[in-house]
């Protein structure tokens, strides 16, 4: 699938790109499946994003990036909007924790990603998604 196809298919639907051999980040999509009920979401991981020539991989190497109607969000901006999107309680906290200065959410999400393989592991391949899950998953 070219980039052109990937952002014509799912051009309604935000996307959340991940590292796809992080545990906790595949956790956290896991999560995020189990609880956007509307099936809004389309995930891609990092490592097939940079091979479709998305994201320079080098450029945001321990990010995670959701792209919703044409804009960009990264890091604990990302993390944020996924709750927004998620309603119920999660879009309630994220409201809560949106008072705080982007840089300090940013500043604890990079010691957590920085931190990331030690703290929760990392497979050898990306994730395979279930085939109930699969045509959210893009790339």
């Amino acid at each position: 699938m070219d980039r052109q196809t990937l952002m014509s298919k799912s051009h309604d639907n935000p996307i959340i790109i991940f590292d796809g051999v992080c545990m906790l980040c595949n956790r956290a999509i896991q999560y995020v499946i189990d609880h956007d009920k509307e099936g809004k979401f389309r995930y891609l991981t990092l490592q097939s994003a940079a091979e479709l020539d998305l994201i320079d991989r080098n450029a945001l190497p321990d990010s995670i990036i959701l792209m919703q109607k044409g804009k960009i969000f990264v890091e604990s901006v990302a993390i944020l909007q996924i709750g927004n999107n998620l309603g119920s309680w999660q879009a309630a906290a994220s409201r809560v924790l949106s008072v705080l200065p982007d840089s300090i959410g940013n500043f604890v999400y990079r010691i957590i990603a920085k931190n990331r393989y030690r703290w929760f592991g990392q497979k050898d391949t990306c994730m395979i998604p279930p085939p109930a899950w699969k045509h959210q998953f893009l790339g």
